[in-house]
């Protein structure tokens, strides 16, 4: 009698040990998850550098810049390109983006009209 008991009870114990083994979920390790998002946030980035580029090689082509021009307004494109990623990785709040894309635009531009002769930029302006 005393043997099944202890059978039993021995019994009861590894079932019950193995359903909760099956019911415990472990967490993904923090520093995974900060990888995962930094490589995220690293392609991100890429594919907005890629558009910033595209984007200046067809103003480049539509108004009609040269060499140089081109070459500068890509720089001036990349510089705030990346300006705006370091805005957008240091904050989750839209409103707090908004104001400070807002006022590196006016920067932008000011730095643009440097770049562009008056009638490349009235040019850009009429076709915004």
């Amino acid at each position: 009698m005393k043997l099944k008991t202890i059978a039993l009870t021995v019994l009861a114990v590894i079932a019950t040990s193995g359903i909760q083994a099956q019911s415990i979920t472990v967490a993904p390790d923090a520093s995974s998850r900060t990888t995962q998002d930094d490589a995220s946030r690293q392609k991100l980035e890429a594919d907005r550098m890629a558009k910033t580029n595209a984007s200046s090689e067809q103003l480049a082509k539509d108004l009609g810049l040269d060499a140089k021009q081109a070459a500068r307004l890509k720089e001036l494109d990349e510089k705030y390109a990346r300006m705006l990623n370091e805005v957008r990785a240091s904050t989750t709040d839209r409103n707090v983006i908004m104001e400070k894309d807002k006022s590196m635009r006016a920067e932008h531009d000011a730095e643009l009209r440097q770049i562009l002769t008056d009638e490349q930029y009235k040019k850009m302006m009429s076709s915004r």
